[in-house]
């Protein structure tokens, strides 16, 4: 299992930090805790990103 940090996803999407941290917090892109901090898994981060996939969030991004 591939976990990413938050920054890590950031800098991948080419985003703040902070849009990484309001897709979370709004349940818009899973997370796990790994002692006590914040991990994405990569399957999820590509879930999220596929354009057309059910469940994508790319409309509420501003993508088309």
């Amino acid at each position: 299992m591939d976990l990413l940090t938050v920054k890590e996803v950031a800098s991948i999407l080419s985003v703040h930090e902070y849009s990484v941290r309001r897709w979370l917090s709004k349940g818009m892109l899973p997370f796990v805790k790994v002692g006590g901090r914040t991990r994405i898994r990569r399957s999820d981060l590509d879930n999220f990103i596929r354009p057309g996939k059910p469940g994508s969030q790319q409309s509420e991004r501003g993508v088309k």
